[in-house]
């Protein structure tokens, strides 16, 4: 693939996976900047032929919770270096309906492509699960009990954009064009464009300290429909962050009021897009999509140590 050669549907990409051997990717669907990508059940010590039979089989995902789901994942951006253009296969009509299952496209996203490091590991982790399972099982364990101590420390922000200005940003968001994101947050990315970098930067620390406060339990019961005592275990962690995107997008007042009033928390809405305005306005100042900013209190859901005690 010649660089800068735009993606397309039915490209095969080589993946190299933690243990030296080979798997590969492909792309199903394409959303302007954002792709649809299936990991395929190639997985072999030697690198995949582009006639192989194994890239147009989708592997399906059985490990831990995960029952009967095909490998999908969506991923924003321009695709990391370290995947390799293998070629490029049309679909055929039963591939082109892949899509999904209903529901579950919070749990697909995989935020921005460029920074991912696991891409197409789902071969991999599939193997390991039917070869491997205790030896994973434990390692899977032990790197979750490590990731638990590390959020018992409650994050601090860096310093942040005054909120005078970042909610005059927020409020030029233009929601006439209502059905198309990206024309919704134009006005907003227009000016953030024009600002220093410094300036960007700090924008992008209010952007997420302010979903970081709202990411806490009492809210994330109030985002979810269920009265089960069980709502754990519905909440979707990239659904929760779009709902608390859709508080902040919708300006000062609502924010303030819903960050009082758990209660008030939004059901059954997303404004994933809100995530993007820095990357965004850092591309169109630069030319460089890659916004490499770590801010003091990450959006994620359950970033929050104290939120969620």
């Amino acid at each position: 693939m010649k660089i800068n050669q735009p993606i397309r549907v039915g490209d095969i990409f080589k993946t190299t996976l933690p243990d030296g051997r080979f798997g590969a990717i492909r792309i199903v669907k394409s959303w302007n900047t954002s792709f649809l990508v299936a990991t395929t059940s190639y997985i072999s010590v030697e690198p995949p032929s582009i006639a192989d039979p194994l890239l147009m089989s989708v592997v399906i995902k059985n490990r831990f919770s995960w029952k009967n789901e095909p490998a999908l994942c969506i991923y924003h951006g321009k695709k990391p270096v370290h995947i390799e253009f293998l070629g490029s296969i049309p679909l055929t009509p039963d591939e082109e309906q892949i899509k999904p299952r209903e529901g579950a496209i919070s749990f697909l996203s995989g935020g921005d492509w460029h920074e991912c490091s696991d891409v197409g590991l789902d071969v991999y982790y599939e193997w390991r699960w039917n070869h491997e399972r205790a030896d994973y099982e434990a390692e899977v364990k032990k790197e979750n009990e490590e990731r638990q101590k590390a959020r018992q420390v409650q994050p601090k922000p860096k310093k942040m954009m005054a909120d005078d200005s970042f909610w005059k940003l927020i409020s030029l968001l233009d929601w006439s064009k209502t059905g198309n994101d990206d024309v919704v947050v134009e006005p907003v990315v227009t000016l953030l464009a024009a600002l220093k970098k410094g300036e960007l930067r700090q924008f992008h620390e209010a952007l997420c300290y302010k979903l970081f406060l709202l990411d806490n339990q009492y809210h994330a019961r109030n985002s979810v429909s269920s009265e089960s005592e069980d709502w754990r275990d519905e909440l979707s962690v990239d659904g929760f962050l779009y709902a608390r995107c859709v508080v902040v997008a919708n300006g000062r007042e609502y924010y303030e009021k819903v960050l009082q009033n758990p209660a008030s928390m939004p059901k059954d809405l997303e404004f994933e897009a809100l995530l993007y305005l820095s990357q965004q306005a850092y591309a169109k100042k630069t030319g460089d999509e890659d916004f490499d900013y770590e801010p003091g209190c990450s959006f994620e859901t359950y970033s929050n140590v104290d939120g969620w005690k």
